[in-house]
């Protein structure tokens, strides 16, 4: 159908060129990252359950922490170890099973001995403070690498686009490669600087509380020298 025909129609028939989009949302951008959008996806997945679950976790010991001790030493004042026993072994709290030990251990070791026997079974308790941070610490550095695999793997396909091209290079064939490197590239990034900036946080936090709970442990290991368990 020639033009001249065309411009005679109905507006309501004519057929108008689609523009372009002026902008991508997330989802667009996403799907131009490639195959390595997928490793990246599952990164990203992996950080957000790591962060809830270290936050929960830490949260959970750092509100029965308190209650624990101030409970237990009044026990250990009351001269109820029966109680205080049974106490911590509905407890789930690291603190909890170190009182367990020191109430299995206090009457047969000395004070020097005690001490020792605590410090090792707190290196052993640590481990469950700092579960998933190793994690963490590795995707912090995966991710960016991963990324930067994509920019590697798109901008060699926008070469070879270019390559086989000649001497007529059509920019549109050399939009996906480039899309892929550069999506790549912030998607990695983003995901790394997260992973990083939690696992600083819990570090900092997880040794907080270590020191807490170390402390807790020495405090009602003194206790027990003016108030021996039975």
């Amino acid at each position: 159908m020639s033009l001249p025909l065309l411009s005679n129609l109905p507006l309501w028939l004519r057929i108008e060129p689609m523009a372009p989009p002026t902008s991508l949302n997330v989802l667009d951008l996403a799907l131009k990252g490639g195959p390595f959008m997928i490793p990246l996806l599952a990164f990203s997945i992996l950080t957000v359950y790591l962060i809830v679950e270290r936050y929960m976790t830490l949260k959970r010991y750092r509100q029965g922490l308190e209650p624990l001790h101030r409970g237990i030493q009044v026990f250990i004042k009351a001269g109820q170890a029966a109680q205080a026993i049974e106490t911590c072994k509905r407890s789930d709290l690291p603190l909890a099973r170190l009182y367990l030990q020191l109430f299995e251990k206090r009457a047969s070791l000395s004070m020097e001995s005690m001490r020792e026997h605590m410090d090792y079974y707190g290196k052993k308790e640590s481990v469950h403070y700092e579960k998933n941070l190793a994690m963490m610490a590795t995707v912090s550095g995966a991710a960016p690498m991963v990324g930067f695999l994509g920019t590697v793997t798109g901008m060699i396909r926008a070469f070879y686009q270019m390559s086989i091209s000649g001497a007529s290079i059509d920019p549109s064939k050399l939009s996906g490669g480039i899309y892929e490197a550069m999506v790549t590239t912030a998607a990695g990034l983003m995901v790394g600087i997260v992973a990083y900036l939690a696992y600083n946080y819990f570090t900092v936090r997880v040794e907080r509380q270590i020191s807490e709970l170390e402390f807790m442990v020495g405090d009602t290991l003194e206790l027990t020298e003016k108030y021996p368990i039975a």
